[in-house]
């Protein structure tokens, strides 16, 4: 066997595709919670943001919360922003249901996130009973922001 030839070893190893799609569906099933997960703190995190400007009167933090919108578009889903609405309104609030009905999710679907194996979180507990006018407008925001993205085919 010469120096050019190629040995046994060198060759390609070959897999098959339904294979491949497998692990890279629940690769991306694991990100994709992760992600989820972290997306989904972040506007949580951004709503204490808009509340602290609030309370202290002191643009600041409004101005912190709008500048990490660029960072979230990508991330957003429709179920994320359900999930982050559910939160944070109270169940009866009639601004929580249009808002709702924009992300097009079903509140039952994402419920099944809180109520799984790994997820126990009371939702009853973590409910605010007065949600300020600001943190409204930042999720409104957040829904065009998706809706924008998916009608020029950014959000898969």
């Amino acid at each position: 066997m010469g120096i050019f030839e190629p040995h046994l070893s060198c060759t390609p190893r070959r897999y098959s595709l339904s294979a491949l799609l497998s692990v890279e569906l629940v690769l991306l099933t694991q990100r994709g919670q992760r992600f989820a997960d972290k997306a989904t703190k972040d506007i949580l995190t951004n709503f204490g943001l808009l509340e602290k400007a609030v309370a202290q009167f002191d643009t600041r933090f409004t101005l912190r919360a709008l500048r990490s919108i660029s960072s979230l578009r990508k991330r957003l889903t429709g179920r994320i922003l359900c999930q982050a609405i559910l939160v944070t309104y109270p169940t009866s609030n009639p601004t929580a249901k249009v808002l709702l009905e924009a992300t097009g999710e079903t509140p039952s679907s994402v419920q099944s996130l809180f109520t799984g194996p790994d997820k126990k979180i009371d939702l009853k507990a973590t409910q605010k009973k007065d949600v300020i006018p600001e943190i409204d407008v930042y999720v409104a925001i957040l829904i065009q922001v998706w809706h924008t993205m998916m009608r020029c085919g950014v959000v898969r």
